[in-house]
């Protein structure tokens, strides 16, 4: 499958200027034969937690994508806030062609950013299947939290993990991608954000890992002008996980349940 990260500078809680160049970078990039293009979390706003601005009760922005999805003929990966009352959601909805979306609900809000004041945390674990790949999902801070990665990673092939992860912590990003796939055996996509945004820096740093913890090669096209890090980054992944995990079976030594005396 072709999968295309897209490490995109986002323009801070304006949701119509981002959803335009989203469709411009499908539309540009569509005809190379991609499957499947993924944007950050909170890819139309930025991680702002100004919820009452940015939230949704419509599913305004999965229904945006889902026409583009259809219209390009490609699978899009999106992260939106879901308006839930009292609480939000920090969700990512990965939307496919024939108007189908899965969605997943970010199991642990970042309390050092204050979004635990905002959003409740999730309580169920997501997969889809796409292209002949089982799929699962995490969202940026979850990725610190193994055994949530583990659930998110049984029986699949590749887990993404979209993210505004700042460049300050970007030695725990990489460590933490490439650790959650070997110890998984499983292809983990990160997909973060890039540039100054809202005074925060972001190094971007996306990438895809194989189940033994190498990075994969993939193809880097720059794709805005005012931010040199935003690029899209192009991989072609086979679906060979198995192979990987038969060659070296260390997940069937795994011990789910410890007791504590």
């Amino acid at each position: 499958m072709k999968i295309a990260l897209v490490q995109t500078y986002i323009y801070w809680e304006n949701k119509e200027k981002n959803l335009n160049f989203m469709e411009k970078v499908v539309k540009h990039y569509g005809d190379r034969g991609i499957d499947m293009f993924l944007f950050p979390e909170m890819s139309l706003t930025g991680y702002t937690m100004n919820m009452d601005k940015v939230k949704e009760n419509d599913r305004y922005t999965v229904e945006a994508v889902s026409s583009i999805a259809a219209r390009y003929k490609a699978a899009i990966g999106i992260g939106w806030i879901k308006d839930c009352g009292d609480y939000c959601e920090n969700c990512y909805s990965l939307v496919t062609p024939s108007g189908a979306s899965a969605d997943y609900v970010k199991m642990h809000p970042f309390s050092i950013a204050g979004e635990d004041m905002w959003c409740r945390g999730g309580r169920s674990i997501t997969k889809c299947n796409y292209k002949g790949f089982s799929i699962g999902m995490q969202l940026c801070y979850d990725l610190r939290f193994p055994d949530t990665f583990v659930k998110a990673s049984e029986g699949v092939d590749i887990v993404i993990v979209p993210a505004c992860w700042p460049a300050a912590r970007n030695a725990h990003w990489n460590t933490l991608l490439k650790a959650r796939a070997i110890e998984n055996q499983v292809y983990v996509a990160g997909i973060n954000c890039a540039g100054n945004i809202s005074g925060i820096y972001y190094s971007g740093e996306s990438a895809i890992y194989n189940p033994d913890g190498n990075a994969c090669f993939g193809k880097s096209i720059k794709i805005s002008r005012a931010c040199t890090e935003a690029q899209i980054m192009i991989y072609d992944i086979e679906n060979d996980v198995e192979r990987f995990r038969s060659a070296f079976p260390i997940l069937k030594d795994r011990i789910n349940n410890i007791n504590e005396e």
